[in-house]
Parts: structure tokens; sequence; C-alpha cells
């Protein structure tokens, strides 16, 4: 589990400071990122490092990440899984408005390096933090893919 913990801390880290090419080093080249509850239109599964990076690289130029609360950790005993709950609290940049989010992420890693990631959140929080215009949210997504 101590692994985990380093994944996430260099997960978070990353986001807090807008340094993508730093937070892309945890994820494996075959990585796959999956979104479960993302709304229709928009991608629910990315694979590989590249189709990831491509995802997120504006995102420092999208929304601000202040802060990450200290994570919940649910090992999966016997596997190199892990269910993290943890919260954020951003700012989207377009609007101005808070993003505070809850998410619980179920994370299969090896060496380090994330295998799989799938991020359970809530998209109306977003929707919200883009004055409640789903049109708005979903282009910042697809300016993301």
């Amino acid at each position: 589990m101590n692994e985990a913990v380093k994944i996430m801390d260099q997960f978070f880290q990353g986001m807090l400071e807008n340094n993508i090419e730093q937070w892309m080093t945890i994820w494996h080249k075959d990585a796959v990122f999956e979104i479960p509850y993302a709304p229709s239109g928009v991608l629910t599964k990315l694979e590989g490092d590249e189709a990831i990076y491509n995802h997120v690289k504006d995102f420092p130029g999208k929304i601000n990440f202040t802060r990450f609360s200290e994570p919940n950790y649910y090992p999966v005993e016997g596997q190199n899984t892990v269910i993290v709950e943890f919260e954020c609290e951003a700012v989207i940049l377009e609007t101005g408005l808070p993003y505070n989010q809850k998410y619980i992420s179920v994370i299969e890693y090896e060496d380090g390096k994330i295998l799989r990631y799938k991020d359970y959140w809530n998209p109306l929080i977003f929707i919200g933090a883009y004055n409640n215009e789903p049109q708005a949210f979903l282009k910042f997504l697809k300016r993301s893919q």
C-alpha cells in the first residue's frame, strides 16, 4: 500500500503545481483511464499514456486546483489495487466559479505506475462550475481530448 500512497502523493502534487509532465510520470505507457459516469458525448475510456496526456495537457489553463483532502485508502487484499476517496477544491478559470468535488477512484498499479484508473465523480458539480450550462462543460471536456 505504500506504493499507492506514493503514487497518489505525486498525483496530487502534479495537479497542484499544474505540472502535467511530472504528473504523467506516474502512468504506465499502457495505462487505462476510465470515467464510468461521464455525461453522454464524453469519452469514458482513455487507453495509453498518450491519450491520457492529450486529455489533461490543457488543464492548467482551464482549472486551478488549490487543495486536495487527505485521502482515505482502502486496499484490495492480495492485489495491487486500492480504492482512494478524496476531495478537491479548485476554480474553473473560464467562469471563476468553484469546483469542489468528491472522488472515489479505483487504482490498479505496478512498479510505481498506474495501470488502470477508474474515476468516479459527480458531473453535476462540474456543470455547476460552468454556470449550470452543460454545453460549456462538454466544451471543456472536448477541448481536453
